[in-house]
């Protein structure tokens, strides 16, 4: 079974990742917060049927082969803002180009 999750606001710099796995040239400030992100998205798909086996997750630009980077303040994850005003409602990443991706869990 295949259910999608969530569509999230993907910082350009990881697309690489999640298609291929390539980390390249990342700061490790930025591998780090991609990939507690992902950790992230994986524990909350197991929760979504406990009953089931989770077998991963796969990654969709929402708008498919056209997708086009844009830029925005709230990215899902990044490079942590030293100055962001979290309590008042700032997110908490700096600003970034990003895409909006669909995030699918598989089930067994």
């Amino acid at each position: 079974m295949i259910e999608l999750l969530t569509t999230e606001k993907i910082p350009e710099w990881a697309i690489c990742y999640f298609w291929n796995g390539d980390i390249g040239e990342l700061s490790e400030e930025d591998e780090t917060s991609m990939k507690e992100w992902e950790e992230e998205m994986i524990e909350w798909a197991k929760k979504q049927h406990p009953d089931l086996q989770f077998a991963g997750l796969n990654f969709e630009f929402s708008d498919g082969e056209d997708a086009e980077p844009y830029f925005t303040n709230c990215p899902a994850f990044g490079t942590l803002n030293p100055n962001a005003l979290t309590r008042h409602g700032e997110p908490p990443f700096l600003a970034c180009d990003v895409y909006d991706v669909d995030i699918y869990a598989n089930y067994n």
